[in-house]
């Protein structure tokens, strides 16, 4: 029997492919089933998996009927498991070296659910890129999943991601979860359902997968209608969890917390396009102005009444980060006053421009004058405030992420 099956969706990944199967290949003492379901690819993806069958017996290829998008692809390679357990690497990433026999081990040995592992971006060479996003600042101790998604989020150590957890392929299976087909962002209602309905949860160090940041990632996609509107399905699909699962304080909690996450990211994505003159349809406005996704869109949210004092004394601030955090607290400042620029700190994977602004290194000197305002989740609040203290730096602001 197979301990742990990789779904690998694929979709023109001729140039990434070969190091994602290598790193595949590469790994030891663990018997995997290893499928790949391209998803009519217009390269040659198709044909350089076939060449490694030859190198990696336990390769199976299958093919949709015609291109069905990413959810559609891992529902049909989750047909095909016969492992253990099942894990999701996409075909322009790679496994981390040999990570997968001390996964298998301890999610076996603890009788998990669900599995999760620290990850590494790099870039379209490999390079490791200095962002430690995906890499959690915290140990955890084996839990029910609902108490891990609480610790996850107290401690800013939430990933959303497919990739980012093992599952239990039995525990898939008898809760009927999958993925909504034909939407983006589908791995945000995913991750929630599995998470709340796991009994055991582990967390491990392992640097187990490696992320590949390029232009051509669905999250760098220019079809924001349609990220936007997938965001969207899956915040209803979440909302319909939530009604239909157990009401304890500890859920609620939970579940409102994940939410305000989720329509952060419909905020960010939404406001970031209208900015630029993007339109949506509709029915993706109706549905933003009926849920109220933007009730909290106010100073009083973001700022206690001394900080928000503070920052309309002066004729302008600064704003450090670029997520979407900042783009939430960019256009409440702009009603309050003028903002100078634009930080983040050295070495992070941030963009070159936000909002038409060109995106600086932090730098006291520039910042000496105007107030600092901190628009950046938990775990990098303590960076930068680190940062800062390393500096002599006081003048700033943290905005309220809870």
């Amino acid at each position: 029997m197979y301990q742990i099956s990789l779904i690998i969706p694929v979709y023109n990944v001729e140039k990434y492919i070969g190091r994602c199967l290598d790193s595949v290949y590469a790994q030891k003492n663990v018997k995997l089933q290893v499928i790949c379901v391209d998803d009519c690819s217009k390269d040659c993806s198709k044909e350089i998996i076939v060449k490694y069958k030859d190198k990696i017996p336990y390769l199976e290829l299958y093919e949709n009927d015609r291109n069905r998008g990413l959810a559609y692809t891992r529902n049909a390679g989750m047909e095909k498991v016969e492992g253990e357990y099942t894990f999701f690497l996409d075909s322009d990433d790679c496994l981390g070296e040999n990570c997968l026999n001390g996964l298998y081990i301890y999610a076996k040995e603890n009788n998990l659910d669900a599995l999760t592992y620290n990850s590494v971006k790099i870039s379209e060479n490999d390079i490791k890129l200095d962002d430690d996003f995906y890499i959690r600042g915290c140990s955890y101790e084996i839990a029910d999943g609902i108490q891990m998604l609480k610790e996850f989020m107290e401690n800013g150590d939430l990933v959303r991601t497919a990739w980012g957890t093992m599952y239990r392929t039995a525990f898939l299976k008898e809760q009927g979860i999958a993925f909504i087909n034909g939407i983006y962002h589908e791995d945000l209602p995913f991750t929630f359902e599995a998470m709340i309905k796991a009994k055991r949860v582990g967390c491990r160090d392992d640097m187990a997968y490696q992320y590949r940041q390029h232009e051509k990632s669905i999250t760098h996609s220019q079809n924001y209608e349609k990220l936007i509107a997938g965001a969207i399905e899956g915040y209803k699909k979440i909302k319909r969890l939530i009604q239909v699962t157990g009401h304890t304080e500890n859920f609620m909690e939970v579940s409102e917390k994940y939410l305000e996450g989720v329509r952060n990211l419909i905020v960010g994505e939404y406001l970031e396009q209208k900015m630029i003159g993007g339109e949506f349809s509709k029915s993706t406005e109706d549905y933003i102005l009926e849920e109220q996704i933007f009730e909290k869109e106010n100073a009083e949210y973001y700022f206690s009444e001394e900080d928000y004092k503070k920052i309309v004394q002066y004729p302008a601030v600064s704003l450090y980060g670029a997520g979407y955090i900042a783009k939430r607290v960019y256009w409440i400042l702009k009603e309050l006053t003028n903002i100078e620029y634009i930080f983040v700190t050295k070495g992070k994977s941030a963009p070159e421009y936000f909002f038409g602004r060109k995106v600086l290194e932090w730098d006291k000197g520039l910042a000496k004058q105007y107030p600092i305002i901190v628009a950046v989740t938990r775990k990098y609040q303590r960076e930068v405030m680190d940062v800062f203290s390393a500096a002599g730096f006081t003048n700033y602001v943290l905005v309220n992420v809870d």
